[in-house]
């Protein structure tokens, strides 16, 4: 079901986030992956056409969603019984999808506060099974102890904040950016813990290919977004 729910939000998103990214932005509100004319303008500077932009990002997702997919799928495939493979499997499906949504296309469907929900529940699950991985692999176990707490706490500052979604106090988003941000420090610390003082030589070399290839996905996605848009 939450397969079939994220892939489902990936196929009817992809055809507006296109149509998103082909948009100048007139007010300075941009969107993910949109241009204001000073940036569009930058753009042709470089020599680069919005056509060619559109062509590269969409490929970009395309690639990185398939190749996740693939990696999912044979996990599944060869390790069923092995439910710290399947967890893996599912942070691959939800991880490359959810940086691209169709807020306007799933209002119409299902109203603009359901729509913005379901968007909501989709980007945070995708941020609970990442962090799971980092501090269940590849033993299943919470190392160090204090990182189940981390977790718990992050579950519950996300569960608020999808139950209000919006709020005017800023010392409330300071507090949760803060945490944001220390629970993917803590990701890193977890996983060097582990590498150095708990992990087996087998384990160590497993911990290599995940963390490795999880790195190069967050570059890849993070360098998309950190383009000059405005």
């Amino acid at each position: 079901m939450l397969v079939a729910f994220v892939v489902g939000l990936f196929v009817i998103s992809l055809p507006g986030y296109v149509v998103q990214l082909q948009t100048i932005c007139a007010d300075g509100a941009c969107n993910s992956g949109q241009f204001s004319p000073a940036g569009l303008s930058t753009l042709q500077h470089l020599g680069f056409s919005l056509e060619q932009y559109v062509t590269f990002n969409v490929a970009l997702i395309l690639i990185a969603t398939l190749l996740s997919y693939a990696v999912a799928l044979l996990l599944v495939l060869r390790r069923s019984a092995d439910w710290m493979a399947l967890l893996v499997a599912l942070m691959l499906v939800y991880f490359v999808p959810g940086s691209i949504t169709n807020t306007l296309l799933l209002s119409q469907w299902v109203g603009p506060a359901f729509a913005s929900i379901l968007i909501s529940f989709s980007g945070q699950l995708s941020l609970f099974l990442l962090a799971l991985v980092f501090y269940l692999f590849p033993n299943g176990r919470f190392v160090p102890r204090w990182t189940r707490w981390v977790f718990i706490l992050l579950i519950a500052v996300s569960l608020f904040f999808l139950i209000f979604p919006y709020t005017s106090t800023p010392w409330l988003n300071a507090i949760a950016g803060v945490l944001y941000i220390g629970t993917l420090i803590s990701l890193v610390i977890a996983q060097i813990y582990r590498y150095r003082r708990i992990s087996s030589q087998l384990q160590r070399q497993q911990t290599k290919w995940v963390v490795y290839s999880l790195a190069l996905t967050v570059l890849l996605v993070v360098g998309l977004l950190s383009l000059p848009h405005q």
